[in-house]
């Protein structure tokens, strides 16, 4: 079991709280599978150029908790077919003007990062996206990092999770999210970072100024403080910024940890 999990976030300096297009959540361990009981958490980091993006993140995050199967290989077609079928029974709002109606029509767009962990054994599943990223930490250092993305990668155009698939889908169609499993082990902690954070977090592990330390144990009100100094500094990107963090994982009395 993880000893905490927290959800930090700070919207971009010129935006309200409730313009944050940053999702995020978690479950801990409430969810079964396979009898199992099962950590998900997830962030979403909805588009500035999509329709209602923060709308389309929420589902997206909803949904992860809402249907287990998004990470059984090949999971996510059907899990993205329900949702993209959900967002269009949205109406377009009533007496909105053609450009909105249009907007609607043309739908919406985020990046994803889903997480589920077996709480006995570690064993995790993440599937993904675009540029949030999971950072796995182990004895102070990186032990993984999903999607694989080095600091140079992040730029304006990621690929994203669409409100409709960019193409019809084919009978052999590949997933349209990337996937990859692991293992938490005793003392272990999962930072689950969007865009703007996992660039700033990945630069400074190349670099060794240690803010994927600070990461593993700030709290809410030093998260906001860090946040402020990493943008004054022109460290990390003026973007809405989530850490979601699963804090020194560890092993559950009578499991066998792989």
């Amino acid at each position: 079991m993880f000893a905490e999990i927290v959800s930090l976030w700070v919207p971009k300096s010129t935006s309200a709280v409730r313009e944050c297009q940053d999702v995020s959540g978690y479950h801990a361990a409430t969810a079964e599978v396979g009898g199992a009981p099962v950590v998900r958490a997830a962030v979403a980091d909805g588009a500035t150029t999509g329709y209602d993006a923060q709308a389309w993140a929420a589902l997206l995050v909803e949904g992860v908790f809402a249907d287990g199967g998004l990470f059984l290989p090949g999971g996510d077609g059907p899990w993205l077919e329900a949702l993209r079928a959900a967002w269009s029974e949205r109406p377009t709002p009533e007496g909105a003007p053609w450009y909105v109606a249009e907007a609607h029509r043309r739908g919406s767009y985020a990046t994803l990062l889903a997480l589920a962990v077996e709480a006995g054994t570690g064993r995790y599943v993440a599937v993904g996206r675009g540029d949030t990223c999971l950072l796995h930490r182990r004895h102070g250092a990186l032990a993984a990092v999903f999607p694989a993305l080095g600091p140079d990668d992040f730029g304006l155009t990621p690929p994203l999770v669409r409100t409709a698939p960019a193409a019809p889908p084919a009978a052999e169609a590949a997933p349209e999210l990337d996937r990859t499993i692991g293992c938490v082990g005793a003392g272990d902690t999962l930072l689950v970072l969007s865009d703007a954070l996992a660039h700033a977090a990945l630069a400074s592990e190349r670099d060794g100024t240690g803010l994927c330390r600070i990461l593993e144990s700030v709290g809410p009100a030093g998260f906001a403080a860090l946040v402020t100094e990493l943008r004054s500094c022109g460290a990390m990107d003026d973007d809405d910024v989530t850490l979601l963090r699963l804090s020194s994982w560890s092993p559950a009395a009578g499991a066998d940890p792989q």
